[in-house]
């Protein structure tokens, strides 16, 4: 029942959506979520729709009250905890993932997100407690699956900061290997081609990692910038205010952006860019 319920209402919002009637296909999902016991795929629902007009508060809104509406849901922590670190919020997706571990302690997806958020904050913040933490997890599991593409991956990011670039292409190819259309994949072995000096095939990997998933932030910003040591200044300039338009805040790709507007001879253009920096923030690079 509960899957015929779910997917009756995802049809008749669908039904209201495609004759452009968003008010109808929000209150029919509404009404979806109080007869469904899961309730995530309604809410999840709900959170794309929103995507899809370019309402972002909204579509944050609803993926927070997943978990909020199904606190017992492993998928609902994983997924908060996924969007979180899109968002550049990673102490918050780290509590996520902490907070699924809790719900199913054996499960292995759980585990690597915590991992993996312990290896990216602890890189970042320079804390070495949080790598090993990251780093024991790991080792633990590829003892009981060599093979797992999850904790290559994870495997790779670690790698990465110790600048092992050997390893991480290693384990990055066995992840690739059982899951190619993995952007993060793409993204994690684009970064190592770069940190490499393999410029064009890490735009290889970048592009294809945006292309499977455009909300790719840091996929995306790599992207611009690797076309921009590259001398392709036209895409580094599509690829960087692509990144702009939902970080306007991030001083270097507008530099970076300002720097290829000016190789491609639109000076005017580039001030502009450069221009939008606040002042306060203008550091060195964007007086020069």
């Amino acid at each position: 029942r509960e899957e015929a319920v779910n997917a009756s209402y995802l049809m008749l919002s669908a039904f209201h959506y495609t004759r452009g009637r968003f008010d109808s296909t929000g209150e029919v999902l509404e009404e979806g979520v109080g007869h469904s016991q899961s309730k995530i795929e309604l809410i999840y629902q709900m959170a794309r729709l929103h995507r899809i007009e370019g309402h972002t508060d909204e579509e944050a809104a609803l993926i927070r009250r997943a978990t909020e509406d199904a606190p017992d849901s492993l998928a609902a922590q994983l997924v908060y905890s996924l969007y979180l670190s899109q968002q550049g919020d990673l102490p918050g997706a780290l509590a996520a993932a902490k907070k699924a571990v809790e719900i199913d302690p054996e499960n292995r997806g759980a585990q690597l997100r915590e991992a993996e958020l312990l290896v990216d904050m602890g890189f970042r913040d320079k804390d070495s407690q949080a790598m090993d933490e990251g780093r024991a997890i790991v080792t633990s599991i590829l003892e009981k699956e060599p093979d797992s593409p999850e904790a290559n991956f994870v495997k790779a990011k670690i790698a990465l900061t110790e600048s092992d670039v050997a390893g991480a292409k290693a384990a990055l190819e066995t992840v690739l290997q059982a899951r190619p259309d993995w952007a993060q994949a793409r993204y994690v072995l684009g970064s190592t081609l770069t940190a490499a000096g393999e410029y064009a095939r890490a735009r290889a990997e970048l592009s294809r990692a945006v292309e499977l998933d455009p909300q790719q932030l840091d996929a995306r910003k790599l992207l611009a910038k690797v076309h921009a040591q590259l001398g392709e200044h036209e895409f580094a300039i599509e690829q960087g205010r692509a990144y702009l338009a939902q970080r306007p805040d991030d001083s270097e790709v507008r530099i970076v952006v300002g720097q290829s507007l000016i190789r491609v001879g639109r000076g005017e253009e580039a001030y502009k860019e450069v221009e939008k920096i606040p002042e306060a923030n203008r550091g060195a690079a964007a007086n020069f």
